[in-house]
């Protein structure tokens, strides 16, 4: 079940499934910004988010910074 995977893998990495889960797709979104001429919205859904507002959200929670600043700055 879900919740028993995100037990397990809690246990197992020390690290929420869902954290990792972000991270793995925020690395995607951060190779895209660096390499791709995409608008935010296109890298949002590429790496996997249903919105871009959640994806925005996301990233300024795990980045610190939102996606069109880091954007800017690479």
């Amino acid at each position: 079940s879900p919740v028993q995977l995100s037990k397990v893998f809690k246990e197992t990495t020390g690290e929420r499934l869902l954290d990792y889960i972000n991270k793995v797709r925020l690395k995607k979104a951060k190779e895209l910004l660096r390499e791709s001429g995409k608008s935010l919205e296109e890298i949002s859904r590429i790496s996997g988010y249903s919105s871009l507002w959640t994806f925005m959200r996301a990233f300024k929670k795990y980045e610190g910074i939102t996606p069109g600043k880091f954007k800017e700055l690479v």
